[in-house]
């Protein structure tokens, strides 16, 4: 690394880039997930968002999840809904459906739950969901989509094993940068590296924001701006 002293670049650039490194693998996942989601069972075209679908991020055999809709109705009259559902079932071909009619009184709003669990995985990755909402004058016909990362242990849940990713992110990123700034001044490359690292760090945990809230687009390009910035990193300091 060019003008960094070499005692910098040990204990301390380790945990921080190893805290950089689990918050870009969970953005990573989640992305992916809801990628391959949005390609799933897609034969019928929708012209609008489904509002309310929820999942959870991460999945593991220890875990009872399930997906949920909240369904609506915004009218001041009954409504019939009617909705598919469809979760892969080991593979994106053999799929658990479900097809109903919800009765919604005027303002009332349901909400709907459709079991998942670990062995649901296609290539034993993603949980991947679509539903449905026909069209039902005057309301368009609706879809939403989304994927579930699965980890095939039953050692921990779902949303602990997350939990404690994103924790053993944060902290070892908090040591490594206290010992990186504790090991004496800053010459001049070190803090234009440092100013980088943080820039880097900014737009890492902002894809893993955007991932988490289930928006992979938003998630995947500041995936792919970080890639880059810690490209750029790598040609300028370390030679």
């Amino acid at each position: 690394m060019k003008a960094i002293t070499p005692h910098r670049s040990n204990l301390g650039l380790a945990l921080y880039l190893l805290g950089l490194a689990i918050a870009t693998y969970l953005t990573a996942g989640s992305v992916w997930a809801d990628l391959e989601a949005v390609q799933f069972d897609p034969a019928i075209r929708a012209q609008a968002l489904l509002e309310g679908m929820r999942c959870p991020i991460l999945l593991t055999e220890a875990d009872q999840e399930a997906i949920t809709l909240s369904l609506p109705n915004l009218q001041d009259k009954p409504n019939e809904r009617p909705i598919r559902v469809r979760i892969t079932e080991g593979t994106v071909i053999l799929v658990h459906e479900f097809t109903e009619r919800i009765l919604l009184e005027p303002n009332e709003t349901k909400l709907l739950t459709y079991p998942i669990a670990a062995s649901d995985a296609a290539w034993g990755r993603f949980v991947l969901a679509r539903i449905y909402a026909f069209a039902d004058y005057p309301l368009p016909a609706m879809a939403a989509t989304c994927g579930v990362w699965v980890f095939h242990t039953g050692l921990v849940t779902g949303q602990a094993l997350l939990i404690g990713l994103i924790a053993i992110s944060l902290l070892s990123m908090a040591g490594g940068g206290w010992l990186w700034a504790r090991s004496g001044r800053l010459n001049h490359e070190e803090k234009n590296f440092s100013l980088g690292m943080g820039a880097l760090t900014l737009v890492v945990y902002a894809a893993l924001a955007a991932g988490l809230a289930g928006n992979w687009l938003v998630g995947g390009a500041l995936l792919i701006v970080s890639v880059l910035l810690a490209l750029t990193l790598l040609n300028r300091f370390w030679k």
